[in-house]
């Protein structure tokens, strides 16, 4: 079964930066060109990409790429299984009465093996699920992709043996990522994976041309009344931090404080230069009160000192919902400073979440999933410290330790789990949220602080969970439900930001390096392309929406 979570972990890392809009983008990868075919299906009016070297078919059922002999196993099978609002698509039921379609059909019994919901956002849904089925040569496994873009429904199926499931992944890959709802659609555009965004593995076979240096600019002038600058680095290097009993790997210059202890330990590390780019990390965050009347009790009883009054001031937060956690982190700042040194020890600290909003909530599944009543990697935003608008990366496990009633109200708090977050102001937040999030679960603590908190459970009974475990299976999850959702809100949030900031964004055709320019720049230069030393900017429009997800190079100001 770890062989098969590999696969798909594999399949997310591969897909990380597709967008099931299928924008395009004009900067073209001749290498890419040479190295693909196009396989149409004019049945189902589709086409897609697939590696030179394999072979291919169509019908009107959809079309096979095969990895191998076209009589082997090895192969991947794409069929668009609706046309039409698929809004109200229930994905559960699918892959529960799925195998039991495919047994129908070919005869042969399949059973599923792992299912798993890679993300979730607006119309657009990306799941996945794995059945086996057993022949005379050993197991065959079955890997599907459901891509759900709120108008079709496309399914993308590999099959391969145990151990050779890495090409037919890649060459699916390929195939979800170079998707065109139209079968004539690569008779007039390149034949690119990804519409420019995608990174050749290594072993693929295929490298990345050196750039025409003719076709670079050299620190690019001539922009009239205009200044251009270089943009510099956010985030110029990491280093690693050394605490002694852990380590954790952050950005060159920042800042570190940490808190708490064994299961509650806790940091907070950021820029001091612009405290708005910040990351955190606390192993559990407490109380919680499941409901209102169970707060209201406690506070009916807060008289009587602790645990009543804690309890009586500590937030409410459904534990069906980890979104929760972060509408009301000021107030569980608020409490806990409040009661710094008696119920908390002395140290603890919060960024401040102002005015925060879910953006988007992806499921996950953790370390703790065994216990937690609900998990979610969410995307909100909010109003910082000093009032910049930013985003946030979040993550957080909701446990409960079980139930007592009293007069029908149960009184058993939550506690949150392994709560993350990435912070930084919105126009940013896409450049430096991965580089943020590999610092957050660099966390390490040494085997003998490990052995010392395991020896303090058995002193104190208090549970712990194993820190360096749950962080690495956590930041698995993490990544597997960011890099499976769909891009359109990163391209979104660049939009606002450019809008709230008065600024164009443009880009270079020829070289593929990003400007963002005041606004008014471009009205001026359009029509006087003649007059500047560099004349082939364009405005990015919705064809040409992924470079939003590419860094700036050079800010033009006036």
């Amino acid at each position: 079964m770890k062989k098969l979570l590999a696969f798909v972990l594999l399949l997310c890392i591969l897909l990380s930066g597709c967008s099931l809009l299928h924008g395009t983008n004009s900067t073209h990868r001749s290498s890419q060109e040479n190295a693909y075919k196009v396989l149409r299906c004019d049945a189902q009016n589709f086409s897609v990409l697939y590696g030179k070297d394999f072979t291919a078919v169509s019908s009107e059922d959809g079309a096979t790429i095969y990895t191998g002999d076209e009589n082997a196993r090895n192969k991947v099978d794409i069929s668009v299984i609706h046309d039409g609002d698929t809004t109200s698509f229930d994905v559960t039921e699918y892959f529960h009465y799925r195998a039991e379609d495919m047994e129908n059909k070919d005869g042969i019994k399949y059973t599923l093996s792992e299912e798993m919901t890679q993300g979730s956002t607006g119309n657009g849904v990306m799941s996945g699920a794995v059945y086996s089925f057993s022949t005379e040569d050993g197991t065959v496994y079955r890997s599907e992709m459901l891509v759900n873009t709120g108008t079709q429904l496309i399914s993308y199926s590999c099959y391969f043996y145990e151990g050779e499931g890495e090409e037919p992944i890649k060459v699916m890959t390929d195939a979800i990522k170079s998707y065109q709802p139209s079968a004539d659609y690569y008779d007039s555009h390149p034949l690119v994976i990804g519409g420019g965004d995608y990174t050749p593995d290594p072993d693929d076979g295929l490298q990345t041309p050196t750039p025409d240096q003719s076709q670079q600019p050299s620190n690019p002038t001539g922009m009239g009344n205009y200044q251009i600058e270089a943009a510099k680095p956010i985030i110029s290097g990491t280093t690693r931090y050394d605490g002694g009993y852990f380590s954790v790997t952050l950005p060159v210059g920042w800042q570190i404080q940490t808190m708490g202890q064994y299961n509650s330990f806790g940091f907070r590390a950021w820029d001091p230069q612009n405290p708005d780019y910040e990351i955190f990390y606390y192993g559990t965050l407490h109380p919680f009160n499941k409901s209102q009347d169970a707060k209201s009790w406690n506070q009916s009883n807060a008289g009587y000192g602790f645990p009543y009054n804690v309890y009586g001031d500590a937030p409410v937060v459904s534990q069906d919902n980890a979104a929760d956690l972060f509408y009301v982190w000021n107030d569980f700042a608020s409490v806990v400073t409040k009661y710094s040194g008696t119920a908390y020890q002395a140290g603890f600290s919060f960024p401040q979440l102002n005015n925060f909003a879910v953006v988007e909530s992806l499921p996950i599944t953790t370390y703790f999933s065994n216990i937690a009543t609900d998990e979610a990697l969410i995307r909100g935003s909010f109003c910082s410290s000093c009032c910049a608008k930013c985003y946030g990366k979040f993550c957080a496990s909701i446990y409960s330790a079980g139930t007592y009633y009293m007069g029908g109200v149960d009184m058993l708090p939550l506690s949150a789990l392994s709560v993350s977050g990435v912070l930084a102001p919105q126009d940013s937040f896409v450049e430096v949220e991965q580089v943020l999030s590999d610092a957050i679960y660099s966390l390490n603590f040494t085997d003998s602080y490990v052995n010392e908190a395991q020896n303090y459970i058995k002193n104190t009974a208090e549970g712990y969970m194993a820190a360096n475990a749950s962080l690495q299976a956590t930041y698995d999850s993490y990544n597997a439900a960011w890099s499976a959702r769909q891009i359109s809100y990163d391209i979104i949030s660049q939009k606002n930001s450019d809008a709230t900031l008065g600024c164009d964004r443009l880009y270079d055709p020829d070289t593929g390096e990003i400007y963002r320019a005041e606004l008014g720049f471009y009205d001026s230069y359009d029509i006087n392309r003649d007059q500047y030393s560099n004349p082939n900017l364009q405005i990015i429009d919705s064809s040409t929406e992924n470079y939003y997800l590419d860094d700036v190079d050079y800010y033009i100001t006036n």
